[in-house]
């Protein structure tokens, strides 16, 4: 599950300077903390343009991730360590993105490819096109033996700003939602079973280099102890038997 890390110290020596990508730290919010950081946060920034107000300045997110026959991804192999390959839509849009997330020394980056939904089942599935925007993503899957292996949705709240370092964004999450995948179907709507939180929300803080100043002054005003927490581990673990997990050869 989490570990607590309490400390400004601990904040920033995981921000060091960099130039490429975005850090994110997170945290785990209980009870009134939400409802709280929610308030500063239409205080202190603004709603994320992609957010709707009908959805309280938020969206919806849909997710399906993907791993390998032995679960390299959760058990975070030398190969997969830091790295996750999944399939993503923005509430029920047709347009799905194909990702890889890495994170390294606390950065994060992303490369992602949007392909039309219905598009998937030709381009994912049939053989690899090298002219295809697309098809290093495509590549992986065969070299990795990737394959999906649960659906993750969520209700995303999101606002945005700026610093002396570039733009800042704060994101809580909220109604996460897990099941088994359902071969390579993304939700488009939120899943309405498998609740993976009861009563905790997940802020997310991302920036560009050293922690901003309005990041600090939420952090201490709210006394947050940052976590780590990945959606897809806690999806894996509630979707997936331990004795398919345990069997599993990872790195084979």
């Amino acid at each position: 599950m989490s570990h607590e890390l309490n400390s400004l110290e601990t904040l920033q020596s995981a921000a060091k300077y960099g130039s490429r990508g975005a850090y994110e730290i997170k945290f785990l919010l209980h009870g009134e903390q939400s409802h709280a950081v929610r308030e500063w946060a239409r205080a202190n920034l603004q709603p994320d343009p992609h957010s709707t107000p009908e959805l309280e300045h938020g969206y919806c997110v849909n997710s399906l991730y993907l791993d390998t026959p032995a679960f390299d991804v959760f058990h975070r192999t030398d190969n997969f360590r830091q790295r996750k390959y999944r399939l993503r839509r923005y509430g029920s849009e047709s347009v799905v993105w194909m990702e890889l997330k890495r994170k390294h020394n606390g950065r994060v980056r992303k490369r992602r490819t949007p392909i039309v939904d219905a598009d998937l089942p030709s381009r994912l599935l049939s053989v690899e096109d090298p002219d295809w925007e697309g098809s290093w993503f495509r590549r992986r899957l065969d070299e990795l033996q990737l394959r999906p292996v649960c659906q993750v949705t969520y209700q995303r709240f999101a606002c945005v700003g700026t610093s002396l370092y570039g733009p800042v964004r704060l994101t809580v999450d909220s109604q996460l939602h897990c099941q088994p995948a359902n071969g390579w179907q993304v939700p488009a709507q939120p899943l309405t079973s498998g609740l993976l939180l009861q009563d905790q929300q997940i802020l997310e803080l991302k920036f560009r280099e050293t922690i901003p100043h309005v990041f600090r002054d939420l952090i201490q005003e709210l006394r947050l102890g940052m976590a780590s927490f990945s959606k897809y581990r806690q999806g894996v673990e509630a979707c997936v038997s331990l004795d398919r997990l345990m069997g599993a050869t990872p790195g084979t």
